[in-house]
């Protein structure tokens, strides 16, 4: 990758054993997470015994060597060494992971096109056109069924898409494993002059299911979480938006009662696209999406080039981030 996009070349998701060890050991004040809590012990267990080896087992060890020819060292002292290399190992071990990951924290934008997932998370970008010509939807809904997907054009040629083309190409890339699409939506704001591209739900759905056809459950996050206000979510608050993104994946992953499918999700299989809504959407998102497992993608396209789809890898201290 050239230019502005350029970034650290890595794999999919980087070293799994790394990534999950770093997060766990630099995170384990703050989380009741089993591997963090795995992790804690083990290094408290590494610190105690090397403390007890420098006051005691080392100075019996060489003792015993130096006596070897009068008596050979015990079992015992034998164990004692063991159990110091192992230590030492560990610590070695925990140091080497987690100066392999702060290497390597930063977005890191990889060149291989993240795999397609079950589920899509979309943040809906209002459609101005659409409210001053509500007839709009059915010439755009018209000229989608004549796109590439039905041996016409592509979704570049149909301009009056706008911002609306970047949340259809995500669909579009996922179709391979797409069950579930997510909306959330903007709130109107009167006094920005906006009415909110939560009024617009339907027409973006009925565009995304002719896109996707059959099979596709297409929905507004309200539809999925009772929390989650119909009238949409403020954009201007990283705060709601953070909130709904947490309500949203507590549905997806849960017991899978309303998220319109009728089962839950592990996180791997859930992507959230961060291209549509504002800057503090984007930024939401990625800070949401930095566990290990979480997917997360921006779209890279302008109105005369084709879609270029990117995977986001934000490797960070997700608390120390939010202060």
């Amino acid at each position: 990758m050239t230019g502005k996009y350029r970034g650290r070349r890595r794999g999919r998701r980087g070293p799994a054993f790394s990534r999950r060890l770093a997060l766990s050991a630099r995170n384990l004040l703050g989380t009741l997470t089993l591997p963090a809590f795995i992790v804690a012990i083990f290094l408290l267990l590494a610190v105690e015994w090397l403390a007890y080896a420098l006051l005691y087992w080392v100075p019996a060890l060489l003792e015993s060597l130096v006596s070897w020819t009068r008596q050979a060292p015990s079992v015992g002292t034998w164990w004692q060494a063991a159990l110091v290399v192992l230590a030492v190992a560990f610590l070695l071990l925990v140091g080497w992971q987690l100066s392999k990951v702060g290497r390597s924290e930063q977005i890191a934008l990889r060149d291989e096109r993240p795999p397609p997932t079950p589920v899509l998370l979309l943040f809906l970008s209002e459609h101005a056109g659409l409210f001053g010509d509500p007839s709009l939807a059915t010439t755009l809904a018209r000229e989608l069924r004549e796109t590439d997907g039905s041996g016409g054009k592509g979704l570049k040629e149909i301009t009056a898409l706008r911002s609306w083309r970047m949340p259809l190409e995500a669909i579009r890339y996922h179709l391979p494993r797409l069950e579930q699409v997510v909306l959330v939506g903007s709130r109107s704001d009167e006094a920005g002059g906006t009415r909110g591209s939560s009024a617009q739900y339907k027409e973006f759905q009925r565009l995304a299911e002719i896109l996707a056809g059959e099979g596709v459950v297409i929905l507004p996050a309200h539809e999925l979480s009772p929390d989650i206000a119909a009238e949409g979510v403020d954009f201007e608050d990283i705060n709601e938006i953070s909130r709904v993104l947490a309500l949203i994946w507590a549905e997806l992953t849960g017991k899978g009662e309303a998220n319109g499918t009728g089962r839950s999700f592990k996180a791997r299989h859930i992507t959230v696209d961060v291209t549509g809504g504002n800057k503090l959407c984007s930024i939401a998102g990625a800070i949401f999406t930095q566990p290990a497992d979480r997917q997360c993608q921006y779209i890279l396209a302008s109105h005369d080039t084709e879609a270029k789809v990117i995977g986001l890898d934000l490797l960070a201290d997700e608390e120390r981030l939010l202060r």
